[in-house]
């Protein structure tokens, strides 16, 4: 409890420093050639300084500042909204090995702001720094956050912005809860879900909020990206996600794109929308059941990653997090380090996706989801006000 946690960051914090120390040396062939998805990111920034916002989502754009990335001419496609590029144009001023190193740190980070806000304090002795620092090393421990924070993805990024988004929530802080949730919009599907989360606990402060939010974020891109903007980008994910889901069948763990890649597309149609719908339904309804409850982050993080389409495994370490949080505060010590320690280790099965042709870490992601909603099931319904219990300990009864 002592020594673990901190070697694990401690290593993490090591190896995010090596493109930094290569950069620095002068190795830049090798530094190129490391971050995962990171040079998509990195790109877009770049395209954003040079003037060319207009030609954003052109694929020879993109595969001309990706070039010293990749051999033979590949291309890590951006989809994002036009004012995410913005937001990495200041990373893009770095050296390519120092804006990978100062991503990694800037996600540990984040991770660790998400994990003080929402991993209750139910290990005994223990003050709060060294509880997050557990926190952090845990999550640390699982396949996807490893992935995304060294691998130059945002899943600590989007955690972080449901931990301010539902803690606020729970303290009866709407404009935060709102405008916080509205920040994940950066991942439009997200976000959205997110925002109609909100609107399932009968938080309607807290949905209007994130509505003021989301005109906001609507008019930044319009600003940067002119009053198309919407379409253009709309129209550019739709040829994108066709692709995608060919290519990264693999990664997926939202239930069509699993179902999709599972079949090879010789499952019909109307057995994935059957699918989906129930398992939206269901999800919706743990949610509404639950209210504005800290552990019910856990039924909205797992809601959100098999509803939205195009839910690559990384991002399960959102629904790894949010799960611990449920299960510290519905169930009782042993078991819950138990689940938390078996979701962890099965977190990697992920390593075997590319070859299995499918991603065998859906199935965890999914017991999750079934192993909240049947807990959600067998208590009585919400019924007190945001605010009434932020951090509570099963074990002690409160």
């Amino acid at each position: 409890m002592q020594m673990a946690p901190s070697a694990v960051v401690a290593v993490v914090v090591v190896v995010a420093w090596i493109p930094l120390i290569l950069s620095m040396a002068g190795a830049t062939d090798r530094v190129q050639a490391m971050g995962g998805d990171f040079p998509a990111f990195y790109a877009a920034g770049s395209i954003v300084l040079d003037g060319e916002i207009d030609s954003l989502y052109d694929p020879e754009m993109q595969r001309r500042y990706q070039r010293d990335h990749h051999d033979g001419g590949g291309v890590l496609y951006f989809a994002y909204p036009p004012i995410v590029a913005v937001a990495y144009a200041p990373l893009a001023m770095l050296p390519y090995g120092v804006a990978l190193t100062v991503h990694s740190l800037a996600a540990l980070v984040a991770l660790a702001a998400a994990s003080r806000l929402l991993i209750p304090s139910v290990i005994p002795h223990l003050d709060r720094h060294r509880h997050t620092m557990i926190a952090v090393a845990a999550a640390l421990v699982s396949y996807p956050v490893l992935t995304a924070v060294l691998g130059g993805q945002n899943t600590t990024f989007t955690l972080l912005a449901l931990a301010v988004s539902w803690t606020a929530l729970v303290r009866a802080v709407p404009i935060g809860a709102g405008l916080a949730a509205s920040v994940s919009l950066f991942k439009p599907q997200f976000g959205l879900l997110l925002g109609a989360a909100l609107a399932l606990t009968r938080s309607w402060a807290a949905t209007a909020w994130f509505a003021v939010g989301a005109v906001a974020f609507a008019a930044a891109n319009a600003i940067v990206a002119g009053r198309t903007w919407l379409s253009d980008w709309v129209e550019q994910v739709r040829v994108f996600g066709e692709a995608n889901d060919v290519v990264n069948g693999w990664a997926m763990i939202d239930l069509t794109g699993w179902l999709g890649a599972l079949g090879g597309g010789s499952i019909p149609g109307w057995v994935g929308t059957a699918a989906l719908v129930l398992v939206a339904t269901v999800g919706a309804w743990s949610i509404a059941r639950s209210g504005a409850t800290l552990g019910a982050v856990g039924c909205v993080s797992a809601w959100i990653l098999l509803v939205s389409p195009s839910t690559l495994f990384y991002d399960l370490g959102v629904a790894l997090v949010a799960f611990a949080v449920f299960v510290a505060t519905s169930r009782g010590r042993r078991s819950g380090v138990y689940l938390l320690a078996g979701s962890l280790a099965l977190s990697w099965t992920g390593l075997v996706a590319r070859d299995l042709g499918w991603n065998p870490t859906f199935l965890l992601l999914l017991a999750m989801f079934i192993l909240m909603t049947v807990e959600v099931w067998r208590r009585p319904a919400f019924a007190s006000h945001p605010g009434d219990t932020l951090l509570a300990d099963p074990a002690s009864g409160e």
